[in-house]
């Protein structure tokens, strides 16, 4: 038998999500770029990376490659 009603195990998982979120938006709230700052440690890496390994080439994204992945109203 399990130990806990499933509404109070969901009630606790939201509140847990909601905890999380809240966090994240106190930690973000005086930040302005245009990327997070996982994202942007990211992109930092790759482009470490792409330089030490003398790989410069990064493809441009057609607009035929745009239109196929992003949808328009």
């Amino acid at each position: 038998m399990r130990g806990k009603p499933i509404i109070t195990m969901l009630e606790e998982m939201r509140c847990y999500v909601i905890r999380i979120m809240a966090r994240n938006k106190k930690a973000l709230v005086g930040y302005s770029g245009r990327l997070t700052p996982t994202q942007q440690s990211i992109l930092e890496r790759e482009k470490r990376e792409r330089a030490t390994n003398g790989d410069h080439f990064l493809p441009e994204m057609t607009r035929e490659m745009y239109m196929k992945f992003n949808v328009f109203p």
